[in-house]
């Protein structure tokens, strides 16, 4: 028998060299990327391979290049599994000369980014355990992506292996080889472009809370954190926040957040700038959006206080979705009552609408993807913030306007007012006084011809008598002016005072509720239109009982004058006379930025004044 081992050692080495011979066949079947020129970077589309470790304990000794298979695409999408995946790919550096190569993986936010170089079967570099936790200055290249420095000799062929795994959100893997020099040039151009509609952002949200401090307008307020929820997603998305910002905001739920916050204010806003300004509210609608904010609202407390599963950000893409829908349409019904601001807001959301259409098409395959598709993202929602902003500062010009137009017109009533007042006053003291004045002259004409002393004690008395007359009048067209201490005892006890010096049995008054005080000026004018239904009441209704009350509520105070008059029977010239108080009263009415009702019946009139506390 033949011991000798010869035969089995022959053996193993023909079963080795078969196995080599295929494992270097399998890694001649990937096609090499032959590093050139590469100052725009280039992907790797046909050269980069796959394989997912679903246990997540393979080492860089345990893999098997068998195992891989070719992505078929330069952005492999892994979606949100969680696993560990592999990447490799194989690169020469072609020109006579030693160069400086960059590989940059174009993601923020991964658990684990490690990085293997191997010439042959030896690993010339290793960088383990790189994540976005890692700050930059602890990074072999300060970039907010991953990075890794790539040193070839001349026609130098090496293995490049990437592991990669992210458990809280989608992993999506684009590779790009650049020249040193072209990346860091790259990095800070990019850098620039997609980071000023954040700092353009984030000035547009401190001008925004600026105007809210000093106009106390709701709108500006809204608008503000619309702003600064868009920077904070783009901040976010582009890895600022990851490596500057406190948590939540600087992990990869701080992009949930700030699009929730975003589409909160964007509701409310839409509330103040489109829905307020509608010629015909619709009641529907208005609830519908604060049923909106209410899910958004909770979406974001769900989001700021749990983990960020996998789920969550698709989570986030369908509500963020439905919102969109509904805004849109929340828009077109606007639009479809004639409002000026739905047209606006379309207008201004047509680039983020743009990017939908394109997205679609990106994903459908019907388009190539561009970068300024990418940059696109930023730049739309930074014009929507800009075009709404114009359009806010155009809404409350034209605001002001009118209300300029509006209080010249209220100072011509009040001027008016002042004038019909003062003919009433003439007319008083004419037709009242001066008959009554005339009276007396003629008394003491009569006096002096008296024959008996008798006869002068009784002219005198009726002189008398007539000139007590005189002196209840003046103090009546006194107190209908201003009444005595006013500003002292207030507007409830001067009103009192006014009925009760009519001396006319017909008039009650009534207080309900707890009084409030106003400005002296609003108690004059609301003093003054009293004066005024009660002087027409008196004067033209021909009742029997009049009612005068104060009715105090929460936010108003309601002013009520009844009466059992004549009501709408009231005749055509006697209309026209009362038509002069009833001016007066609809000026200092719309002095008070008061609410105005009347109804004559044929059982007598009813006047309502209702003045809102704000004043």
């Amino acid at each position: 028998m033949n011991d000798d081992p010869l035969p089995l050692t022959c053996m193993r080495r023909i079963i080795l060299s078969l196995l080599f011979f295929l494992l270097f066949f399998s890694s001649q079947a990937q096609p090499c990327l032959y590093l050139d020129s590469l100052s725009n970077g280039s992907y790797l589309p046909e050269c980069l391979m796959a394989f997912t470790d679903s246990a997540g304990t393979r080492t860089i000794d345990q893999l098997r290049l068998a195992d891989f298979r070719p992505t078929g695409t330069s952005h492999p999408n892994f979606g949100t599994d969680g696993l560990t995946h592999w990447l490799t790919f194989t690169c020469q550096n072609k020109p006579n000369l030693a160069r400086q190569f960059v590989i940059e993986v174009d993601i923020v936010y991964a658990d684990e980014m490690s990085l293997y170089v191997m010439d042959g079967a030896t690993i010339i570099k290793r960088i383990e355990h790189d994540s976005w936790r890692v700050p930059l200055w602890n990074r072999e290249i300060p970039s907010r992506y991953f990075a890794f420095l790539l040193n070839l000799q001349p026609h130098q062929v090496v293995r490049v292996f990437i592991r990669a795994q992210e458990s809280s959100g989608t992993l999506i893997t684009p590779i790009r080889i650049w020249e040193k020099t072209a990346y860091e040039y790259y990095y800070a151009t990019e850098t620039t472009i997609l980071i000023l509609p954040a700092v353009i952002l984030l000035f547009i949200a401190t001008a925004g809370f600026v105007l809210f401090l000093t106009s106390h307008k709701r709108i500006w307020f809204f608008y503000a954190v619309q702003a600064l929820g868009t920077a904070v997603y783009n901040l976010n998305i582009e890895g600022v926040l990851a490596h500057y910002a406190p948590e939540p905001f600087n992990q990869i739920k701080g992009y949930a957040l700030g699009a929730s916050v975003c589409f909160i204010a964007n509701l409310l806003f839409t509330q103040e700038y489109v829905y307020r300004r509608l010629p015909q509210p619709i009641q529907w609608l208005k609830w519908a959006c604060y049923a909106a904010v209410g899910v958004q609202s909770c979406w974001f407390l769900y989001v700021l206080f749990t983990p960020f599963q996998e789920r969550t950000a698709d989570i986030a893409l369908i509500i963020t979705g439905i919102t969109a829908s509904f805004t849109f349409i929340y828009l077109l019904s606007c639009l479809a009552r004639g409002s000026y601001e739905a047209r606006l807001y379309l207008l201004a959301i047509a680039p983020f609408l743009f990017i939908v259409v394109v997205r679609v098409l990106n994903s459908a395959n019907l388009i190539a993807t561009q970068d300024w598709h990418y940059y696109l993202r930023y730049y739309a929602p930074l014009s929507e913030i800009i075009v709404l902003g114009v359009g806010v500062i155009n809404q409350l010009i034209r605001e002001r306007e009118a209300t300029l137009i509006k209080l010249s017109q209220t100072k011509k009533a009040i001027i008016m007012a002042l004038d019909s007042e003062r003919e009433r006053i003439s007319a008083d003291l004419h037709d009242d006084l001066g008959g009554v004045i005339a009276s007396i002259n003629h008394q003491l004409t009569q006096s002096l011809q008296a024959n008996s002393f008798e006869e002068l004690r009784q002219k005198l008395q009726h002189i008398q008598q007539v000139t007590t007359q005189v002196g209840d009048k003046v103090r009546t067209i006194a107190h209908n002016l201003m009444p005595p201490d006013f500003e002292q005892i207030g507007l409830v006890d001067s009103a009192q005072q006014l009925v009760h010096s009519l001396n006319d049995p017909r008039f009650r008054f009534f207080v309900f509720g707890e009084p409030k005080r106003f400005s002296p000026d609003i108690e004059l004018n609301i003093y003054r239109i009293l004066s005024e239904l009660i002087h027409n009441a008196q004067k033209h209704a021909q009742a029997q009982h009049f009612l005068v009350q104060f009715l105090y509520h929460k936010d108003t105070l309601t002013l009520v004058v009844e009466d059992d008059g004549i009501g709408n029977r009231l005749p055509k010239k006697k209309k026209e006379r009362e038509g002069i108080g009833l001016r007066n009263i609809a000026s200092r009415v719309n002095y008070l930025h008061a609410r105005w009702l009347t109804e004559a019946t044929a059982q007598g009139t009813t006047t309502l004044v209702e003045i809102p506390y704000e004043n």
